[in-house]
């Protein structure tokens, strides 16, 4: 990335507001009283639903994201071996959007993410994309609904998608890539109802060269009640993956193609102060020639305290996903993740993804004033099955493994401070520290040490 592009996006910041006739104000918080002005919110606003001709409308939007951290023992947990790695995330996107109402619209966004000073390590860098195009789609609108909205919505081409919490598609945000996906998507909402038909392939991110498809591919249906009384949500869904293009490497070195269904439920809601989230996946299919089946469940449950405008909320989260629990049967027993954003769930420090694992979790946020926030979690994690691997959570790749179970299953304990605070619409900054400490199944596949790993950062947000 070009070192002038913070320059150029405060510049088209600027310059925007110097053509703003009258400014709109804004504030943030929820309260009248007390808010600070924030002329800055809305001084792109001249950019933004321009008329171009024939019913037509033009915006421009940007965001600029800076995150500089610390990593320590990340990769192999001891303090013996120099792993320290010091580095400076930066992730710019720009994005036209062109709109007829809500019959007619074309997205197009570019990105170019970069990570300065860290080490040079063979391979790729999953935090790296040189400029190129993010996502990229048209939409139309059909059939309007008696309050005059599309019923019917066709979304065609790159874009972000996301399902349930994102346990099984996400667009990983705290990535520096992000995730994408080239796909078709038909939405129709009936009275109460959303029900969602998507059929694509995720995008392989090339460095240095143009993003292609990558050869898996998926298909599925959602439906989504969106009509119950007290504002519960509950979806269903469906989803099929495949890989007939590479030949995968199953139990006892068989070699194949790979299917794969995964269906299940998400609920979500609040009643009074507690509020609540649950969902339960299953999935079976074939791997290069083994039988696959897996399964995962979890619920969270919170309570919030109202002080005025300041809240403080107390969580509890309890996850439960499925691993082998015998390496050499020929039938693999393992939870099918999809394309998720682990970064939501399982711990930030993302040292263990959602495969084979077990996660109690105590969760604290408050936001004791304005625009601010605290969010603290503690999540101890667990092997389902001592024989299973824990994965990697980037490649879901297994990351350590002790195929005789003699290692138990206490693979450590997280604790995740995140501090952010959002000036207004446009301008963020956050910071904290993740902490995890291994257990005795990190300790005894790590040649009988593994030391405490950390992760020291400071975010950044800016977007017009």
């Amino acid at each position: 990335m070009s070192a002038r592009s913070p320059t150029v996006l405060l510049a088209l910041t600027l310059f925007s507001a110097l053509r703003a006739a009258e400014p709109v104000v804004t504030y943030y918080g929820e309260e009248q009283e007390d808010r600070p002005y924030a002329p800055y919110s809305d001084a792109a606003h001249a950019l933004k639903n321009v008329p171009i001709g024939a019913g037509f409308d033009l915006s421009v939007a940007g965001q600029w994201d800076m995150r500089a951290q610390s990593f320590d023992n990340r990769r192999d947990f001891t303090y013996g071996k120099n792993d320290a790695d010091n580095a400076v995330l930066s992730r710019l996107r720009l994005s036209l959007d062109v709109r007829h109402g809500d019959l007619f619209r074309l997205f197009v966004m570019g990105q170019d993410a970069h990570e300065f000073w860290s080490d040079d390590l063979p391979g790729p860098n999953l935090d790296e994309n040189s400029a190129d195009l993010y996502q990229a789609y048209v939409e139309f609108g059909l059939v309007k609904d008696i309050a005059d909205l599309p019923v019917v919505r066709i979304r065609l081409g790159r874009q972000e998608w996301k399902s349930g919490a994102e346990y099984l598609f996400g667009d990983r945000d705290w990535f520096n890539r992000g995730q994408v996906f080239d796909m078709g998507l038909v939405a129709w909402r009936p009275e109460g109802f959303e029900l969602e038909f998507i059929g694509g392939r995720p995008v392989a991110f090339d460095h240095n060269n143009l993003d292609e498809q990558s050869p898996k591919s998926f298909g599925g249906v959602t439906l989504k009640a969106v009509g119950i009384p007290g504002g519960h949500t509950v979806e269903g869904y469906t989803f099929v993956k495949w890989d007939n293009e590479n030949s995968i490497t199953g139990e006892g070195a068989t070699h194949g193609p790979e299917r794969a269904v995964v269906f299940g439920m998400h609920a979500t809601g609040t009643f009074g102060r507690f509020d609540y989230s649950t969902e339960w996946t299953g999935n079976a299919g074939e791997r290069a020639g083994n039988p696959m089946q897996g399964w995962r469940a979890d619920a969270h449950l919170g309570y919030t305290i109202p002080l005025g405008w300041r809240t403080l909320r107390f969580g509890g989260a309890y996850t439960l996903a499925s691993g082998e629990r015998d390496p050499n049967d020929g039938r693999i027993d393992q939870f099918e993740t999809l394309w998720p954003d682990p970064f939501l769930f399982h711990g930030k420090l993302l040292v263990a993804g959602g495969i084979n694992l077990e996660d109690i979790t105590g969760s604290f946020r408050a936001r004791v004033w304005r625009g601010g926030q605290i969010d603290l979690d503690w999540h101890h994690l667990r092997a389902q099955t001592p024989k299973g691997p824990v994965f990697d959570v980037a490649s879901f790749a297994p990351l350590r493994r002790d195929p005789t179970g003699n290692a138990g299953r206490e693979v450590g304990d997280e604790m995740d401070l995140h501090i952010t605070h959002k000036f207004h619409e446009n301008l963020s900054i956050g910071g904290g520290v993740f902490i995890f400490f291994p257990g005795r199944f990190m300790r005894e596949t790590g040649g009988g040490r593994a030391d405490p790993a950390r992760n020291i950062f400071f975010t950044t947000r800016i977007s017009f």
